[in-house]
């Protein structure tokens, strides 16, 4: 179920919404409620309609129970992770200090079962892919590839789900009270399926804190949630939806071998660069707001990221909270910054967070990219080559430098769908091709490729970027000392329109990781 639907924003969150701060003030109604609630969401997306849920019901022998099953095979996917999970994590708070052995292997269990499917989901694929090559390579003949279909979210409540095991096993965590609070803080479905990335220790204490015991809602709390919500739809609807569908001829074009050409490449990439903020950070933005209807707070995921000064700068303010899990839980235990290894324990960690976002090479090349963009930039700071903050020019040019690498970066992470059905080393070949018209290698006069480039495309390009390098995000519009009242009236009105916009269905980008 999308949060820009309909049957969700007219029918699913009123639902909840009265149920959950009406039906009953008792907190295992509201954990109960939730966890329910998000089963329900979750398990739209393998359903068309509630006569199809339903029908999954009717159970006449073990053939329909077989077929019942499979239709709720990712939620049972989901919930088996988070049972898992759960029971380990108390097999490791009541296994004695000092019966270490049994403490790692209940860890280790915990781990192998999360990386495991994630693992069989989204890199099965991939890896046959590379036998296959290897064989045919030896003289052999091609495997058969087993196409998967990849559960939404897994990448993200995997990640959660490790993170509390490890927690647990480190000690710094506070246990679940009850299998209902753990079930809760896996599935809610405000970031379920896209982030934040969110640690149990961020909710455990709002589950039980003097908002889950009130009668009703604080209404100070819902118009953040509401202007949140409405921030994000216009990010989404009126902005990210635009480009996707001004830049997608251009994409289309390069897949079936068109040549772009300077004015092409450029419109194609940048397009891509606002396109991949607005609507991520547009669904990160409507993940908070949904929190704060259910008096949850989520962490903030997006800070102006594309005002980043330098590379390191870009990760403290780009999908926050993945970037915390990689150094908590990769680049620290790989070593950190000790031992003189810290250019290595940094493009590990790079590279494995590029092959988080999905199984092909160009993502990799684009993990390889930041790592290598850190650590150069780790050397000439070390060098004091890089220009000052401290006054306009430098602070400027660091910024546009900034962003120019980025956007070269981002070639390679959209160009891996241009061949996505592909796993083979030719699959990077689209990024470089776009690589070299955007340095004007296939000529620099400004021609449109075979598919003309539409001018209110940049027209919206160069509005995001006014928005991105001047306006204040939206964790500080909403969480001013007090929000205007024309700022309330404008959202009612964004909403409004995005309502409008809801029969065109973009799907949100980071669904597919």
């Amino acid at each position: 179920m999308l949060f820009n639907s309909h049957e969700f924003v007219l029918v699913f969150l009123p639902m909840v919404f009265i149920l959950f701060w009406y039906g009953g003030r008792s907190l295992r109604w509201r954990l109960g409620l939730l966890t329910a609630a998000s089963y329900v969401f979750y398990s739209w997306w393998q359903f068309q309609s509630w006569s199809d849920v339903i029908s999954t019901f009717r159970i006449r022998g073990l053939g329909d129970l077989a077929e019942s099953l499979w239709r709720w095979r990712f939620t049972i996917v989901m919930i088996l992770s988070s049972t898992i999970d759960y029971w380990a994590a108390r097999g490791i708070i009541h296994t004695p200090a000092e019966r270490l052995s049994r403490r790692k292997l209940l860890l280790g269990l915990s781990l192998t079962a999360n990386l495991g499917l994630l693992g069989f989901f989204k890199y099965f694929g991939f890896f046959e892919r590379i036998l296959s090559d290897l064989i045919e390579f030896a003289g052999g003949g091609p495997l058969p590839i087993i196409s998967m279909v990849l559960p939404v979210g897994i990448s993200f409540y995997t990640f959660e789900s490790m993170s509390y095991v490890i927690d647990i096993y480190r000690g710094v965590a506070t246990p679940a009270k009850s299998y209902l609070d753990y079930a809760c803080f896996i599935s809610f479905f405000p970031h379920l399926v896209a982030g934040p990335i969110i640690r149990y220790s961020d909710i455990l204490h709002q589950f039980r804190d003097v908002n889950w015991v009130r009668k009703g809602p604080d209404w100070e709390q819902i118009d953040k949630g509401l202007l949140f919500l409405s921030i994000g739809m216009a990010k989404k609807l009126l902005i990210a939806d635009r480009l996707a569908l001004g830049i997608q001829p251009l994409w289309d074009g390069l897949r079936s071998g068109q040549e772009l050409g300077l004015l092409g490449s450029w419109s194609a990439v940048l397009g891509y660069t606002f396109r991949i903020y607005f609507d991520f950070s547009g669904y990160s933005d409507m993940a908070v707001g949904l929190g704060h209807i259910f008096a949850v707070r989520l962490p903030q995921n997006f800070n102006s990221p594309y005002k980043a000064t330098d590379p390191s700068d870009f990760w403290r303010r780009w999908h926050i909270t993945l970037s915390a899990w990689l150094r908590d839980y990769l680049y620290f235990p790989l070593g950190g910054n000790r031992n003189g290894r810290q250019g290595r324990n940094l493009m590990l960690t790079m590279l494995l967070g590029g092959f988080w976002h999905g199984a092909a090479w160009l993502f990799l090349i684009w993990g390889g990219w930041h790592g290598f963009l850190l650590l150069a930039f780790h050397y000439v700071k070390k060098r004091g080559w890089v220009l000052s903050n401290g006054n306009v020019i430098g602070y400027w040019v660091n910024r546009q430098v900034t962003f120019l690498l980025i956007v070269i970066g981002w070639v390679f992470f959209r160009a891996a769908d241009v061949r996505a059905g592909e796993l083979g080393l030719l699959s990077i070949a689209p990024a470089f091709q776009v690589l070299a018209s955007m340095a004007g290698l296939g000529g620099t006069e400004l021609r449109s490729p075979p598919v003309m480039v539409d001018g209110g495309l940049w027209i919206l390009i160069v509005g995001c970027w006014f928005w991105c390098n001047f306006a204040p995000n939206s964790s500080q519009l909403v969480y001013c000392s007090r929000i205007p009242r024309w700022q309330t009236v404008l959202a009612g009105a964004t909403m409004g329109i995005c309502l409008l916009r809801f029969g065109v269905s973009v799907d949100f980008l980071y669904f597919r990781f």
